[in-house]
C-alpha cells in the first residue's frame, strides 16, 4: 500500500508503529484509486495526529467477511480507544466500490 510508505517517516517521527494485516486472496474491485488513497491518507494522518504525543500503533487491515471486502484502519490513540470503524463495499462505499460478485449479478 503506497500510502503506508508515504506516511512512514511521519509515523517514525512520533514513534508510531505501522502494521498491516492484509489478506492474500481478495476479490478485485472497481474503485477510484485516487479517492481510496485520499480516504486512507486522511484516516491514517488523523490516527498519527491522535497518537503523536503518546506513541502507539496504527493498523491497516483487509479481509473477506461474509463475501464482502472489509477494510479497516485502527489506532490506539486518545479519543477513540479500542474502536475499529470498518469500511465495507456494501455500506459506505456502495456508490464507489463494486466487487466482482456484484458486477456479475447484473
Amino acid at each position: 500500500m503506497e500510502i503506508l510508505t508515504l506516511l512512514k517517516c511521519e509515523a517514525d517521527r512520533y514513534s508510531i508503529a505501522m502494521r498491516t494485516e492484509l489478506a492474500a486472496e481478495l476479490p478485485k474491485i472497481m474503485a477510484d484509486r485516487v479517492q481510496l488513497q485520499q480516504m486512507f491518507m486522511n484516516l491514517m494522518l488523523n490516527a498519527i495526529e491522535a497518537m503523536k504525543d503518546s506513541a502507539g500503533e496504527l493498523t491497516v487491515k483487509s479481509q473477506l467477511q461474509d463475501g464482502q471486502l472489509q477494510l479497516s484502519v485502527s489506532d490506539i490513540g486518545v479519543g477513540l480507544p479500542n474502536r475499529v470503524y470498518p469500511v465495507t463495499a456494501t455500506s459506505v462505499w456502495c456508490g464507489i466500490l463494486k466487487t466482482i460478485a456484484d458486477l456479475l449479478k447484473k
